[in-house]
């Protein structure tokens, strides 16, 4: 197969400036290249394979749901312990751990509070004003507000920033050197644009796009992170290699048929792809994987032991498509 070629009509396809891809197993890499531009204004600036892309969504995966996966295999919290435990509110009593990481909590989607607050804490506050819209369990809604709570969560149970217990345990471990929160000044000149942002007054490059994970500061475990292709590739190899969870927690965290009313939504991933158009049947049915709405995508099977993953930059310089 010509990977190229596919990398190309992907970028075709979904309007995207640019895109770096990557095909791998868990003991090596196959594929590996860059097409397009990075950046299409203020200047036209080409994209590499070192581009540093915003991750969007990946961020649920790569960091919070491997974060709280891992401190729940050191005993330090269990996926069924109400969240009041961790943050006490009356109306997290009856959701659980496993709720958020499910989408089942029954918190909405989002609310558009990047406007009204300032840090993580008041990101909170405004959620606990909330109140379950089905009982949790009953129903899946994807819910960027859960998985806030879980970036929370976890700094709580780890007594460490979400950004600096990612780092320590999940990124430095693997060699993944262009991953993190809040991309240093350094590393702005090697980022992906994203959109020009209205609210911001800027095209956004190197700054998380997500206005609520702007606004909380960059880091959240809903967004914020940024990565390279290969710096992702390092993260498939670990996380099907068995060096970043023992292979009985990724068995756990993928099987299929964990909420009752959506079989295809395992722990923090996705599972069968077939079941959903957006991802096609191309891929293995033992596969999992997540998108992001940025453009990023990963899809890892288990099975063959092999990856995939697409980074693109749709969204800019704008969401707005002719």
């Amino acid at each position: 197969m010509d990977f190229r070629s596919v990398l190309l009509k992907a970028v075709e396809t979904a309007s995207a400036p640019g895109a770096a891809a990557c095909i791998g197993t868990a003991g090596d890499i196959v594929f590996l290249d860059a097409v397009g531009r990075r950046q299409l204004v203020p200047a036209s600036l080409p994209a590499d394979k070192d581009t540093i892309y915003d991750l969007a969504s990946l961020t649920k995966v790569i960091a919070a749901t491997t974060a709280i996966m891992q401190l729940r295999d050191v005993g330090a919290l269990d996926l069924d312990q109400p969240v009041s435990e961790f943050v006490p509110v009356p109306a997290f009593q009856t959701m659980t751990l496993r709720h958020l990481l499910t989408h089942t909590s029954g918190l909405p989607a989002g609310r558009p509070w990047y406007r009204e607050v300032s840090s993580t804490n008041e990101m909170i506050q405004r959620i606990a004003t909330l109140r379950p819209g089905v009982p949790p369990g009953t129903r899946h809604l994807y819910s960027d507000l859960g998985f806030i709570l879980l970036g929370k969560i976890v700094e709580l149970a780890a007594a460490d920033a979400l950004d600096d217990y990612c780092h320590k345990y999940i990124f430095a471990p693997l060699g993944m050197t262009h991953t993190g929160f809040r991309p240093p000044e350094a590393w702005r000149a090697q980022c992906a644009a994203t959109e020009r942002c209205s609210w911001r007054n800027r095209v956004v490059v190197g700054e998380v796009h997500d206005e609520n994970a702007w606004a909380m500061g960059g880091v959240s475990g809903h967004a914020g992170l940024f990565s390279t292709a290969g710096d992702l590739a390092r993260f498939c190899q670990g996380l099907l290699s068995g060096r970043l969870l023992a292979p009985s927690t990724l068995d756990e965290m993928i099987r299929f048929g964990q909420t009752p009313s959506y079989p295809w939504q395992g722990l923090g991933w996705k599972v069968d792809p077939w079941m959903e158009s957006i991802e096609g049947c191309l891929p293995s049915r033992t596969a999992f994987g997540h998108t992001g709405w940025t453009g990023a995508s990963m899809w890892l099977d288990r099975a063959s032991g092999n990856y995939a993953l697409l980074l693109r930059n749709t969204c800019h310089p704008s969401r707005d498509k002719p």
